[in-house]
C-alpha cells in the first residue's frame, strides 16, 4: 500500500495577500478539486487560479470515460497499480481550523 501523505500536496502557510496561489507556474490537482479550491476561497480568502481535476486527465489518457467518477483509491489503483492507504485524518479534515498544517 501506498500512503496518501506520499502523494497528498503540502499546503504551505501563506498569508492571505500572497499571490503564491495564483500563479501559472503551480498546479493544483486533485480529485474534485473544485471543492478544495472553494474551501480555500471561503474559508482562507484565497484565491486559487490553476487547477486539475485528476478524474477528467486520466480518463482522457486511458479513453475510459467511466473514470471521470472515479474516487482517488481507483483512480490510484488503474494509474499506479497500487493501493491507496488514506488516512481518517485526511479524509476528514476540519477546514473550519483557521491555520493548514502539513498533511
Amino acid at each position: 500500500m501506498v500512503p496518501i501523505t506520499h502523494i497528498y500536496p503540502t499546503i504551505i502557510r501563506q498569508p492571505p495577500s500572497s499571490p503564491a496561489l495564483r500563479q501559472l507556474s503551480y498546479i493544483f490537482s486533485g480529485v474534485k478539486i473544485d471543492n478544495d479550491v472553494e474551501k480555500l476561497e471561503v474559508y482562507y480568502n484565497l484565491e486559487v487560479s490553476n487547477t486539475n481535476n485528476l478524474r477528467y486527465m486520466v480518463a482522457d489518457e486511458f479513453d475510459k470515460g467511466e473514470l471521470r467518477n472515479a474516487r482517488l483509491k481507483g483512480l490510484m489503483r488503474k494509474v499506479l497499480g497500487k493501493e491507496l492507504d488514506k488516512s481518517k485524518d485526511v479524509t476528514m479534515s476540519r477546514w473550519d481550523n483557521r491555520w493548514l498544517k502539513r498533511a
